[in-house]
This record gives C-alpha cells, sequence and structure tokens, in this order.
C-alpha cells in the first residue's frame, strides 16, 4: 500500500486504532508512491501522520525511509520523511542510506522480485531497524564494529577478515 490507500481507510481506521491504543507507530512508506510528485506525498503523509495523532494522541512515532531501491526518486522522498520528522519532533530511520544499495539487496538475494523483499530480506531489514532501535541509533552510525565488518549484509565472510586487518594497518573503515 502507498500512503493515498491508508487515507482512503473509512471512520474504521481510528476506530481500529483507538481499540487497540498504540503506543508506538513506525511508519515505513514510500515504495509504492514512488509515481507521485513528493510535494503530493508529503502532504498526503501529513494527512495520514494527522489521523494516527488524532486516533492515539499519546504514541510516539519512528518515520523509516524506505530501502533504495535504485529508483531516483527515493533519494528526495527520504529527505522528505527526514524533514516532516524533524518538523514533528518524531523519530527517523535512515534505511534508505543504513541497508545500503540497491545492488546489497540483489546479491544477498533479499528479493522476491525486482522491489519486494523475500523472507531474507524482510529478516535483514527487520534487524536493522530492530538493531537501530535496541542501540538507539548507534548499530547503523558506528561502522565497522560487528561480525558483518564490513557492512556488506553478507558475514561472516572471508572480505570481513581482510577489511578488519586493512583498518588494523591504518586504512580506512568503509
Amino acid at each position: 500500500w502507498g500512503v493515498q490507500n491508508f487515507l482512503r481507510r473509512d471512520f474504521t481506521l481510528e476506530a481500529q486504532l483507538r481499540d487497540i491504543n498504540p503506543d508506538l507507530y513506525l511508519i515505513m512508506l514510500g515504495q509504492n508512491d514512488i509515481g507521485t510528485p513528493v510535494e503530493v506525498w508529503r502532504d498526503r503523509y501529513i494527512q495520514l501522520l494527522n489521523r494516527l495523532q488524532t486516533a492515539a494522541p499519546e504514541a510516539e512515532f519512528i518515520l523509516i525511509a524506505s530501502y533504495n531501491s535504485g529508483h531516483p526518486a527515493l533519494a528526495q522522498m527520504t529527505l522528505t520523511l527526514s524533514q516532516i520528522a524533524q518538523q514533528r519532533g518524531m523519530g527517523f530511520f535512515n534505511l534508505y542510506a543504513a541497508g545500503g544499495s540497491y545492488q546489497t539487496y540483489v546479491n544477498n538475494g533479499y528479493l522476491t522480485d525486482a522491489v519486494h523483499f523475500n523472507q531474507a530480506g524482510g529478516q535483514y531489514v527487520g534487524n536493522l531497524i530492530y538493531d537501530a532501535l535496541e542501540s538507539s541509533g548507534r548499530s547503523v552510525t558506528a561502522a565497522c564494529n560487528d561480525i558483518d565488518f564490513n557492512n556488506d549484509g553478507v558475514f561472516p565472510a572471508d572480505q570481513d577478515l581482510i577489511d578488519f586487518f586493512n583498518v588494523l594497518a591504518g586504512g580506512a573503515c568503509g
């Protein structure tokens, strides 16, 4: 679904949310909105946030930028989403940057087709988000600090060890 699909929901959306009474929303939308002009997408996204906040006013939000599927519109959508989060005092997770390039998803077999995650891709993205939540964002800002030393999504791998020794010898952490 894209943002517009959620906006088309009738009053039952708010009724369901009031029943659930969420304390946290994690929202990752954008991939299915690529054909929408960014200004229109921004306005719709804000309308959706307003609906969600009305239904659960005490809830907190983390807005998650879509992963880098290679479409040029996603970079601007990521920037726009970051601005929305900052303006509204909401959390923001930049999956577009943290998840790696589109080729990372292709090389690691994370997609069922050209866009959608398979089980391994969902687990990869889910782990990135979970680790960022658990570490207050340190897991995606601290490079070269785990078993996937070069953060290419493949671990453990010989290249991780090679990159470790290169950094140990004074090379840059990628």
